[in-house]
C-alpha cells in the first residue's frame, strides 16, 4: 500500500547524490535539511545548495477565510434610560 495521497500535503526533500529523503509538512517552508541524513554521503546542502531537491505540493491545504461583514456607520445609540424613576 503507497502513501501517495499523503504526500500531497508535505514538501519532500531529496538528496541527489544518495536519494535519501525527508518529509517536512506544507505549513513549515521554511524548514529545510542541512545536510544529508545518510552515513555514507554526509552532503552539506549549505554547501552546495544544488544538491538538494525540492517536491512541493501544487497546492497548499489551508483553513478557509471567514468573510468579512461591513459595519455600516450609522448613529449609535445609547441604552441610557430615558426616564428616571419617581419617588
Amino acid at each position: 500500500m503507497t502513501n501517495a495521497h499523503q504526500l500531497n500535503r508535505y514538501i519532500v526533500y531529496t538528496c541527489k547524490k544518495c536519494e535519501w529523503q525527508t518529509a517536512v509538512i506544507a505549513l513549515w517552508p521554511d524548514l529545510k535539511p542541512k545536510s544529508c541524513q545518510n552515513a555514507k554521503c554526509r552532503c552539506s546542502f549549505i554547501r552546495e545548495p544544488d544538491m538538494l531537491r525540492t517536491k512541493a505540493p501544487k497546492k497548499l491545504t489551508t483553513k478557509p477565510t471567514k468573510k468579512v461583514v461591513e459595519v455600516s456607520e450609522e448613529k449609535k445609540t445609547s441604552k441610557r434610560a430615558s426616564k428616571r424613576k419617581k419617588k
